[in-house]
């Protein structure tokens, strides 16, 4: 018996694990990710796990850059020529926070809070039903912490 020959998929995805690292990423179709060594030689791969150098440059575990498309100091993606992507670092000026978006889903079945008999305290949380704190900054970069407090007052408003 012999063995007429050997296939694999390449292009097809494996499956998606949170790694906790922010730079691991995955390719949830076809394509691959476009490497370039030292050497200058091109690879194409699906193992996203990749990281920064000393010089803030993506690479994987071989020591190869990530390959993507440059932004300009205004952000502006520069299509043409794909270049090592480096994510620099350092002093970026303060900008102030100019709006915030909120979106929740309370949960219904909650009991609402009679405000005539339980009225609102912050430090105590059995006088609102929910909470959420959102990090804000001013003009000069200070942090800010903002929290917004949620009440069931009757079947269905809050």
């Amino acid at each position: 018996v012999s063995v007429a020959g050997t296939a694999q998929s390449i292009s097809r995805g494996g499956s998606l694990v949170s790694t906790g690292n922010a730079l691991d990423l995955a390719i949830n179709d076809d394509g691959f990710f476009v490497t370039c060594d030292s050497a200058g030689n091109i690879s194409y791969t699906r193992a996203g796990s990749f990281e920064t150098d000393k010089n803030g440059y993506i690479v994987n575990a071989s020591g190869a850059y990530l390959q993507g498309y440059p932004v300009d100091d205004t952000g502006t993606l520069q299509t043409g020529t794909v270049t090592d992507i480096q994510i620099k670092t350092g002093n970026i000026p303060a900008q102030a926070s100019s709006s915030l978006t909120f979106t929740a889903n309370f949960d219904a079945s909650d009991d609402a809070i009679d405000r005539t008999t339980v009225p609102f305290d912050a430090t105590n949380s059995s006088s609102y039903t929910d909470s959420y704190t959102t990090t804000v900054y001013d003009s000069l970069g200070n942090e800010h912490s903002v929290c917004q407090y949620f009440t069931k007052t009757s079947d269905n408003p809050w």
